[in-house]
């Protein structure tokens, strides 16, 4: 069977042929080799990785999450998010070398996710979810274990965007490109989704794009309508707020994690790696 890779690049190709100029990767497998800053003609130098060991730790993982997200919150700018810096910093050129510089961030959107993939990748049978008050007063931890973790992101809509988008906008872009998303999330086989909604509407990428693919998918029982089971294909799936959803973090943090074990539970799920 080819890897992962291979498909990933067959695919981007057959995309980029259906729908011409507008498309632009829209996120997959995230690199994990290492980070380098690259200087623009602004003077300021911003982020960029190389590729790593990503699919060797995807395959061996015995948790692969998926992070599916509406699109680039950048207007006028896209970018490979495989790439992406988890919140990193950009610097000024002159200062790229300066050893007292600190790269890392804690913004929203970031903040949250971390904390999200640490609560799901730290908890076995043996360790506790890791508290609120551990993962807010450990942001470097958390933001370098997110940086090395095996996970895929895709944004459903290619084209950059703003801070938010209307159901009607981001649907017609999911129904335009949803047999590429499809056969592109059936390439990494993950066993976590994490679909990332908007506060206090509908999740148009779960309702719209995830339950075609995983027909059988129904709601877990004790999650308060947060998780969602394939047994067929053996993924749950997390209804989730977005994470710059306007809703105090330690709620987030404890609702997601406390239902999404509960979940868990309920259907003894069990995490096994793709290679063994």
């Amino acid at each position: 069977m080819s890897s992962i890779k291979e498909r990933e690049k067959q695919l981007f190709e057959e995309w980029r042929e259906e729908i011409g100029e507008e498309f632009c990767i829209n996120g997959g497998l995230q690199f994990r080799g290492d980070y380098f800053l690259t200087e623009a003609s602004d003077g300021v130098c911003y982020w960029d990785r190389k590729e790593g060991n990503e699919e060797m730790l995807w395959n061996e993982s015995s948790k692969r999450v998926l992070i599916l997200t509406k699109d680039l919150n950048e207007p006028g700018d896209t970018w490979d998010i495989r790439k992406e810096s988890c919140g990193r910093k950009a610097v000024q050129a002159d200062q790229k070398n300066d050893p007292q510089i600190q790269y890392l961030n804690n913004k929203g959107f970031y903040r949250k996710l971390k904390r999200w993939v640490y609560g799901i990748f730290k908890y076995t049978n043996d360790i506790d979810i890791p508290t609120f008050d551990y993962v807010k007063s450990n942001p470097d931890e958390l933001a370098k274990f997110y940086e090395q973790a095996p996970l895929v992101r895709i944004n459903c809509k290619m084209e950059s965007g703003g801070s938010t988008i209307n159901n009607n906008e981001l649907l017609s872009y999911i129904d335009r490109d949803k047999e590429f998303l499809s056969r592109q999330i059936k390439i990494y086989q993950p066993n976590v989704i994490i679909c990332c909604g908007n506060q206090n509407s509908e999740n148009i990428i779960l309702n719209q794009l995830v339950r075609e693919i995983y027909s059988d998918l129904c709601i877990v029982e004790n999650t308060k309508g947060w998780v969602y089971y394939s047994k067929d294909s053996n993924v749950l799936v997390v209804d989730s707020y977005h994470p710059s959803a306007r809703i105090k973090d330690k709620r987030l943090y404890d609702e997601f994690l406390t239902n999404f074990y509960n979940g868990v539970r309920k259907v003894n799920f069990v995490f096994s790696p793709l290679i063994k």
